[in-house]
């Protein structure tokens, strides 16, 4: 392999590159010094038998009483890792993750593997045991998939004067979940590259899709110029999905017929909703080991509802002081029991507070997907001792939730 700085540098490039729903193939040794690459992966695309990740790490051994794994990767429909291999564990995870912590910041691309899950297979192909560590991954940034459309988003607000890209934008793509590509012209002229990028990602019978080429004027208006029928319904998807991303506060929608503009219509994609960015994460690492703290009102200072989370107890009070300038307001834990729902530990019963945190939750899932967790949530009512003394669930009230 190359020197060690090279070989981290080429695992970042790889990792990089790695879209929603590819696979590629990996090598690990847990054990291996963290100055050198502990972890390399090629594409199956690119090395679809292996054998150029073969020639890679062929002249590397294992340090005394360490072990190399090899087996698949998996990109899932959030851009989440899966390594997939016989005898993956714990210790396997926590030895990525702290070399992942060590290189993140030289070499972007390794935060990528946020998140990262491993199960151990048998021969066949049959799951063992599967191993996850949220808070491992505390400290490394999360790094969009290409594909994803916080990727695609930041792609098109870099675009410079008199650019031009293939774009293609799916309401429905991996997990039913929304996807994006951009391509540069320049250095893709006949749209291979982009055709083989939004090949990974169409479903099957999916119409919730448009594409074209996005454009950046002299003046710096970006422009879809998009071959479509409805531009109502154009215009919706884009708005929807592209809402709120950094960079994009307005676009132009171009109507082309026969390859001429027939109609242009301006959309602004500034957020009318509230950044959950913290929620999310809070929810999406929530696990049982590590309750939350929680705070809800249906009335914040911009008279909207909004939940507020935190592990530290005395910064959600501060927290809750700042957003509402009083205390006020529904307060306790939330508890992710070993059936995978979430127990909202109070003092005093409050029935109403599922519907409303349903209904919250449903309002801005679209843009913050770990909201879902919340779908199924029950109460309990718990006296200073932590025993409980009431109990209450509504399941119909998730219903919107779930089905979204």
């Amino acid at each position: 392999m190359a020197d060690d700085v090279q070989e981290i540098q080429n695992v970042s490039y790889a990792l990089d590159e790695l879209a929603l729903h590819q696979r590629a193939w990996f090598w690990l040794c847990p054990q291996r010094d963290a100055g050198h690459a502990r972890l390399v992966i090629t594409s199956m695309e690119s090395d679809p038998n292996m054998l150029k990740l073969q020639r890679q790490v062929g002249g590397v051994r294992p340090p005394e009483n360490g072990q190399i794994f090899m087996g698949m990767l998996g990109v899932d429909h959030q851009g989440r890792l899966n390594l997939a291999a016989p005898n993956l564990s714990e210790e396997s995870l926590m030895a990525v993750a702290d070399w992942t912590r060590r290189h993140h910041e030289r070499f972007p691309g390794l935060a990528r593997l946020r998140g990262l899950t491993m199960r151990d297979t048998q021969p066949d192909g049959t799951v063992r045991a599967l191993y996850d560590s949220p808070a491992a991954w505390a400290d490394v940034p999360e790094r969009p998939a290409p594909g994803s459309v916080p990727y695609g988003a930041r792609q098109l607000a870099d675009m410079e004067e008199e650019g031009a890209a293939w774009f293609w934008l799916t309401g429905n793509g991996p997990g039913g979940q929304p996807a994006m590509v951009i391509t540069d012209c320049a250095t893709d002229p006949n749209g291979e590259q982009f055709q083989a990028r939004t090949r990974w990602l169409r479903s099957p019978g999916d119409v919730d899709t448009v594409s074209g080429i996005a454009t950046v004027r002299w003046d710096g208006r970006r422009h879809l110029n998009l071959n479509i029928d409805d531009l109502e319904r154009a215009t919706a998807l884009v708005q929807r999905t592209l809402r709120g991303q950094p960079g994009l506060d307005e676009l132009h929608i171009v109507q082309l017929r026969d390859g001429k503009p027939i109609r242009v219509q301006p959309i602004t994609l500034q957020p009318h909703s509230p950044d959950l960015r913290i929620q999310n994460q809070v929810l999406a690492d929530l696990d049982e080991a590590h309750p939350v703290w929680f705070w809800f009102t249906d009335r914040d200072r911009e008279h909207r509802p909004l939940l507020l989370l935190n592990p530290d107890r005395n910064a959600l009070k501060a927290a809750a002081m700042e957003r509402t300038g009083e205390r006020s307001g529904i307060r306790g834990r939330m508890v992710l029991t070993s059936k995978g729902y979430i127990d909202i530990q109070l003092r005093t019963m409050s029935k109403p507070l599922l519907t409303q945190l349903a209904a919250w939750a449903s309002a801005h899932v679209s843009r913050w997907p770990a909201l879902r967790r919340l779908a199924g949530s029950r109460i309990t009512v718990r006296d200073k001792q932590g025993k409980m003394v009431d109990r209450y669930k509504n399941d119909d009230a998730w219903s919107s939730l779930k089905e979204g």
